[in-house]
């Protein structure tokens, strides 16, 4: 956060004005990382991590892009389970969430806390008719499926029908329409909650690996922005 701050000072004209990410002891609720890739963090590190950093005025965003729940949202046990965490994100400061789930999300509006909502880019919104039905349902922002990045006719569309709140993730690492990509995203889903091994965290990372250096050419097809071309999303709206 220090860095962080730093660099805000120094860029006027680009700030760092949030960081995301999720506790794992005392998680109810899974998320798009495994909890090899994450720091060893409670409700109480939350909630210091995010006083510390709207002391330097960089919000936080907590994701909850689970892509499966085991269906415990349908239950009663599972949704009283959820609310109390979901409260217990809110006593620590968080204002913010990162959403996958419909089902999740009805939960969270039920709780009456004036969370923000973000769509996660794991509910692979790729068009506006996706980007529509997230507005109506709620949502804040929305960060766009990784696929569409280099398709500005249609983040144009979207941005103009969803409005101010359009993301994309300028860095993403993934072979670009990767067949194993929703059931890679379920695997860390499970990953993010339970004890992880070499094997799970692995099969579909290796796979996805193999494809992208199998021909060189799936490198240049991945879907990163150049930095010389942020004008461009700048230019329709998404900042």
């Amino acid at each position: 956060i220090d860095v962080y701050d730093k660099l805000n000072q120094t860029y006027q004209e680009a700030k760092v004005i949030e960081t995301y990410g999720n506790i794992i002891r005392g998680n109810e609720i899974g998320s798009g990382r495994a909890l090899n890739q994450l720091p060893d963090a409670d409700l109480m590190d939350l909630k210091l991590f995010v006083e510390y950093s709207k002391k330097k005025n960089i919000e936080f965003n907590y994701t909850l892009n689970a892509t499966t729940m085991r269906n415990q949202e349908f239950t009663r046990g599972g949704i009283l389970r959820y609310k109390r965490f979901l409260g217990d994100l809110y006593n620590a400061g968080v204002r913010s969430l990162t959403v996958a789930l419909p089902s999740l999300l009805e939960i969270v509006q039920s709780t009456g806390y004036d969370f923000e909502i973000k769509a996660s880019t794991l509910c692979q919104i790729t068009n506006v008719n996706k980007a529509i039905a997230y507005k109506q349902k709620g949502f804040n922002r929305i960060v766009v499926d990784e696929s569409i990045n280099r398709d500005v006719r249609n983040l144009r569309r979207i941005r103009e029908e969803f409005g101010d709140g359009v993301e994309l993730i300028v860095n993403p690492i993934c072979l670009k329409d990767c067949v194993y990509r929703m059931f890679h995203y379920n695997e860390i889903t499970e990953d993010s909650l339970g004890a992880t091994n070499d094997v799970s965290v692995n099969f579909y990372e290796h796979r996805c690996v193999l494809q992208r250096f199998g021909k060189v050419s799936n490198l240049l097809r991945m879907c990163f922005v150049r930095p010389e071309d942020l004008k461009y999303y700048n230019q329709i709206g998404i900042h």
